[in-house]
């Protein structure tokens, strides 16, 4: 943890790209968003950046359990964990990423994950390829980007778990409180 090495350069693009926790590593998804149809208890992830050759998967390992912690299976309906992560703010075009999130999604059994997406927040995308999310960024769509240094590791960073979207079920008072000594810092 501390330093960031990079790979030698090469040209690239400034892209969302989408993937699947396997409950140990992130995968970059074999089908597409518009297409894939997770099942109840999958993690879908989003992650902005710019990558060539190796893609740079979300910098979390944060598990469904944790994103849809007390929210109750229903009847017809799946759970899914979407994570979003903005990037780094030297991959954002405007120089500042937006934190990641983590939101538990309920939805019918046969939405996409591109409407699991839509369901937490705005989406632009054009071709069956996801451009913006959340404004994020606000124009452009797989940019090249010339001579890029693609980090061959990065820090993890540690999700915003937001409530979740689509559940008649979920009680607040069942979520989990953040730990206010883990943000107790010596001055």
């Amino acid at each position: 943890f501390g330093s960031v090495t990079t790979a030698a350069a090469e040209d690239g693009y400034r892209f969302w790209g989408y993937y699947t926790w396997t409950g140990q590593e992130w995968t970059f998804a074999t089908i597409g968003a518009h297409e894939a149809v997770p099942e109840d208890g999958a993690v879908e992830g989003w992650r902005f950046a710019v990558s060539g050759n190796t893609p740079r998967m979300p910098r979390t390992d944060t598990d469904f359990d944790t994103i849809c912690a007390g929210v109750p299976a229903e009847d017809g309906k799946k759970r899914v964990a979407v994570v979003i992560d903005y990037g780094t703010d030297e991959d954002s075009p405007t120089g500042t990423a937006p934190e990641a999130t983590g939101t538990c999604v309920v939805a019918d059994s046969n939405v996409t994950g591109l409407d699991l997406l839509r369901a937490v927040t705005d989406v632009r995308d054009e071709a069956n390829m996801v451009c913006g999310v959340s404004n994020h960024p606000e124009t452009g769509c797989g940019d090249p980007v010339p001579d890029i240094d693609v980090p061959l590791n990065e820090d993890p960073v540690e999700l915003r778990i937001t409530d979740p979207v689509g559940s008649s079920e979920w009680d607040p008072s069942t979520a989990p409180t953040p730990d206010p000594a883990a943000d107790d810092t010596d001055d």
